[in-house]
């Protein structure tokens, strides 16, 4: 297994890349977004520079609110111009995972208008990207995007797509732990990277692992039983950032201490 962290765009890129070498993590979870991470502003040399003076390997994160199901083309257009420079970036940074949010399109009524933009996006993305040989991961988010139904379709309509699941995500509703454990029995083969963050079930709160109503000795358990061991990225942006180290440390010690289940 290993464990990553992601920069909060809100702070200096560089000083948490070197906080997060100096810590031991295994790679970068780069998010590339407002207000301190535009594609545009990043300096790939530095980070290079950084990864591999810490031994980091790098994912990729687009922008959450990419407008990619916009009702305007030249909106939905817009957005993917935008796509491909964050493309750009980690195809210099040697990135081979790449996730993309899908869109609500909350000026849309028709949720299937909304899932057919969201797929003729992804098949734009995962086209391109596999030209810089890069896999696109699409992450369950919230509302119609965190049903297991709708992933399904896009899994299934999107030829080479994967799928990131967010165990924060999945918890804001009912039976979080449970959509969890259905996401691994349905998609075992095509999950890619998990993002690990606590909340209250009603916010997506990215708190440290404990703080929220989470059952993470049942996440770890569904892991162990499904053999899950990839990435995962603690997404924890708390301004004290031992709380980020304590939360790698509670799956570590979850992780030696939960059983797999005995499946003879």
């Amino acid at each position: 297994m290993k464990f990553g962290a992601m920069n909060d765009p809100k702070k200096d890129l560089y000083e948490q890349i070197t906080f997060f070498g100096e810590q031991g993590f295994d790679f970068l979870d780069l998010t590339i977004e407002p207000e301190k991470a535009y594609a545009d502003d990043v300096n790939v040399d530095k980070i290079k520079q950084l990864a591999k003076k810490y031994n980091l390997d790098i994912v990729g994160h687009t922008p959450w609110n990419l407008p990619i199901a916009s009702p305007f083309k030249s909106v939905r257009d817009a957005a993917f111009e935008e796509f491909l420079k964050c493309l750009g970036v980690f195809s210099k940074l040697d990135v081979k995972l790449v996730n993309l949010h899908p869109d609500m399109a909350k000026d849309i009524a028709n949720p299937e208008k909304i899932l057919e933009y969201n797929i003729e996006f992804f098949k734009k993305a995962v086209q391109r990207a596999k030209t810089h040989n890069i896999k696109i991961m699409v992450e369950n988010t919230q509302a119609l995007f965190n049903e297991l139904e709708i992933l399904g379709k896009i899994l299934e309509q999107v030829k080479g797509i994967k799928l990131h699941w967010d165990v924060g995500h999945a918890n804001l509703g009912n039976e979080g732990e449970k959509k969890t454990k259905l996401a691994f029995h349905n998609f075992k083969d095509k999950i890619a990277h998990l993002h690990f963050s606590d909340n209250n079930g009603a916010e997506d709160q990215h708190l440290p692992l404990g703080a929220g109503n989470i059952n993470w000795p049942f996440i770890i358990k569904v892991l162990k039983d499904y053999d899950y061991n990839k990435t995962i990225t603690l997404e924890v942006h708390s301004p004290d950032l031992s709380y980020l180290i304590f939360s790698r440390d509670k799956i570590k010690f979850l992780m030696d201490n939960i059983p797999k289940e005995d499946k003879k």
